[in-house]
């Protein structure tokens, strides 16, 4: 039998993967020198890729941790859960992976933080109402440029060539920033 990991793994993960970010978006700004950085496209494309897809999973483990915690808010002390796998929640058709237990809308093993937050926002109501995206009621100011990038993340984009300009991704980026340091401020664990 798999050992599931501590929902607060997903914290950890999103701290990890906005660190690696942070040093793949300085590196895009480091003079060309074939010492720490080859001079092709191709490179580039790579770094890009790869802080889309991390900023992406950022949003994403931020999100299904704070799903986590709005759940353990909802219940009494002696049933908090703290593995990934105990999240069973019929009344928000909520799960973290389906084991024949019946159809739910949600899942968490899914990778879709686009509908896993509509969750967060049923199980939160006002709580995070502030935090841009999530609360669907603020945006950035560049929500327009960066709006694809954000409908369209799933984990397979690192598998794919980003179509997405260096500064839509950078932009991305701040989103997840902002997103991660916002969740945090929201829940005082």
């Amino acid at each position: 039998m798999p050992r599931y990991n501590s929902y607060n793994d997903y914290k950890t993960a999103a701290q990890r993967h906005l660190m690696t970010c942070d040093y793949l978006v300085k590196s895009l700004s480091l003079p060309d020198n074939l010492a720490h950085k080859p001079n092709t496209s191709s490179y580039k494309s790579h770094l890009l890729r790869n802080i889309y897809y991390l900023s992406g999973y950022t949003i994403e483990c931020m999100v299904n941790y704070a799903i986590y915690e709005c759940v353990n808010d909802t219940k009494p002390r002696a049933q908090r859960i703290s593995r990934v796998n105990q999240l069973y929640e019929p009344t928000y058709s909520l799960v973290f992976k389906e084991f024949g237990r019946g159809s739910f809308q949600y899942v968490i093993a899914w990778h879709n933080f686009q509908e896993n937050m509509k969750v967060l926002n049923n199980l939160a109501t006002s709580k995070f109402s502030q935090i841009p995206v999530i609360g669907q009621s603020v945006y950035p100011a560049n929500w327009t440029t960066i709006r694809q990038l954000f409908d369209d993340w799933e984990p397979q984009v690192r598998y794919t060539s980003v179509a997405y300009t260096e500064q839509q991704i950078i932009d991305f980026h701040k989103l997840s920033l902002d997103i991660y340091t916002n969740i945090r401020s929201c829940i005082t664990t």
